[in-house]
């Protein structure tokens, strides 16, 4: 465990909430001060689980709620207000030898221990955070999945279990139904994600803008690759619409992928088919330098992938196409947002890599151009 960053520098009961309180097994939150809410996940699932930490904190606001999460995703939490402290766990790290692991899960699992919470909430059904939750002794812990024990089968590691439902249900949703099952609700706005990107990012992109001429001024922007490219629209797609929304709507059109390969070669592939010149951003950027870019921009155009989850949680409009992972439970949540996709393909959402398992969706190669573009028009006219 490394890389710890501090961000910080109820009700009243009565006889008849006693009862109800003791009926739906919810605990008493205003008697505990310490909370850890733990998630091995992604980038985009943690951006998808910061409603549980604005929600938790809005309803007891004398909590000190801490993040467990996987090193290089920290960045979607660090300057939450909502959050204490984040913790980041490097998983590469600590699996470069066998005798790291073991050095790298002791020491996560005594400091855990050592610094005493009240309350751990696992947001994902992962051994480790069951195990985990266990061990931290604390008087509250609450785990989603099925019910299973530890230690040989003899150990419940959780006071509150979650039942999820087996029908569709966004993981947004799947993350607050943890609070839920402690009596704690969300409501209205509540749901929707949130991003801090702090003043000196903000600047710095700024800045970025400035130079490339449209600082203050409307502009698309397009993150077309995702970590698994099979989730992608292919390149010479992408790159037609670029040229189309570049001849008929003239916004100027900023592009980003991360700085890999992989996507670096996709985005070459994509710009054979650009006729005019486009703002390419790719691989200059970290994620939280991302964050204020796709909140400034008039549209954003992608697929199932972390940026998309930035532009649901900076309510930046939003097209997003979906091919083989399921949009119910993966789509953008923002209040505006349109999802493209070839319903004609009736095996989708079939949540395998390519047809077949051979990295290509036909249910998005049969996306046609003038689909997606009659999305840029509705929302931009």
């Amino acid at each position: 465990m490394d890389n710890i960053v501090d961000n910080s520098s109820c009700s009243t009961s009565s006889p008849q909430k006693d009862l109800l309180d003791a009926y739906y097994n919810h605990p008493d939150l205003s008697k505990i001060q310490t909370v850890l809410i733990v998630f091995f996940k992604h980038i985009g699932d943690v951006i998808l689980s910061t409603p549980v930490y604005s929600v938790l904190k809005n309803r007891y606001p004398h909590l000190k709620i801490d993040a467990l999460v996987n090193k290089e995703t920290e960045e979607m939490l660090i300057g939450n207000p909502n959050i204490n402290r984040v913790i980041s766990y490097d998983r590469a790290k600590v699996k470069s030898s066998f005798f790291n692991k073991i050095k790298g899960e002791v020491a996560l699992y005594s400091s855990i221990r050592k610094l005493g919470y009240d309350m751990v909430i696992s947001l994902d059904d992962s051994s480790r955070g069951r195990t985990l939750s266990w061990y931290s002794k604390a008087k509250i812990n609450v785990g989603c999945g099925s019910r299973k024990k530890i230690i040989f089968g003899r150990v419940d590691p959780h006071t509150h279990w979650v039942r999820h439902t087996s029908v569709n249900r966004h993981y947004l949703q799947r993350h607050l139904d943890t609070l839920r099952r402690i009596g704690v609700y969300a409501k209205g706005d509540e749901i929707y994600p949130q991003l801090f990107e702090g003043e000196k990012v903000k600047t710095k992109i700024a800045a970025v803008l400035q130079n490339a001429g449209i600082h203050n001024k409307p502009y698309i922007l397009i993150h077309p690759t995702s970590r698994w490219m099979f989730k992608c629209w292919p390149a010479k797609s992408m790159g037609q619409l670029i040229s189309r929304i570049q001849k008929e709507v003239k916004l100027p059109i900023v592009i980003t992928a991360a700085p890999d390969p992989t996507e670096a070669d996709y985005i070459k592939r994509m710009q054979k088919e650009i006729t005019a010149p486009v703002i390419d951003l790719t691989g200059q950027l970290t994620l939280m330098e991302l964050i204020p870019l796709v909140r400034a921009a008039r549209l954003f155009i992608g697929v199932d992938s972390a940026p998309m989850h930035m532009a649901s949680a900076t309510n930046t409009p939003t097209i997003a196409l979906f091919g083989p992972s399921n949009e119910t439970d993966w789509g953008p949540v923002g209040k505006k947002y349109y999802i493209v996709c070839a319903p004609q393909h009736i095996c989708r959402p079939c949540q395998l890599d390519g047809c077949g398992g051979g990295k290509i969706c036909e249910c998005l190669e049969d996306i046609t151009v003038d689909k997606v573009f009659a999305k840029v028009q509705e929302e931009l006219t």
